[in-house]
């Protein structure tokens, strides 16, 4: 199964020309492995221009998994928007007049359902099934 690797994640999640990954972010997010993290403590950032409101359940992550030559099965997980700035002080300095600090977490159930889909691909790799996913 291909899947980018998480900085993918974290792009596709940015919104273009709104905001940025921190170059010091990247060789973190490189070593990260979409089928081991752990759903629940995923986090994704997003500096976006002060117009631009992200409201409770306004963004999601979707991920597709094909198997094989089997249907594509594709899923949006909710992500819930973290309150206050503190949640990622170490972006504060990224911030520049005008742009806000959103940090996104999927919501418990759908970190549960990643969870599965996970342990599903997982599962299909060690019978043989290769696969390709998309996180977008």
């Amino acid at each position: 199964m291909h899947l980018p690797p998480l900085p993918a994640l974290l792009a596709a999640l940015s919104l273009s020309g709104c905001s940025t990954v921190p170059p010091s972010s990247y060789a973190k997010l490189a070593a990260l492995s979409p089928l081991e993290a752990d759903p629940a403590q995923i986090r994704m950032a997003v500096i976006a221009p002060e117009k631009l409101i992200i409201r409770p359940g306004g963004a999601v992550l979707s991920i597709a998994w094909r198997p094989g030559t089997g249907e594509p099965r594709k899923k949006d997980f909710s992500l819930d928007v973290l309150s206050g700035n503190a949640t990622a002080p170490q972006l504060m300095p990224h911030l520049k007049p005008g742009q806000n600090l959103y940090v996104l977490k999927l919501t418990d159930a759908d970190a549960s359902a990643l969870l599965a889909l996970q342990r599903e691909v997982r599962a299909a790799r060690a019978s043989g099934v290769e696969g390709q996913g998309d996180i977008g």
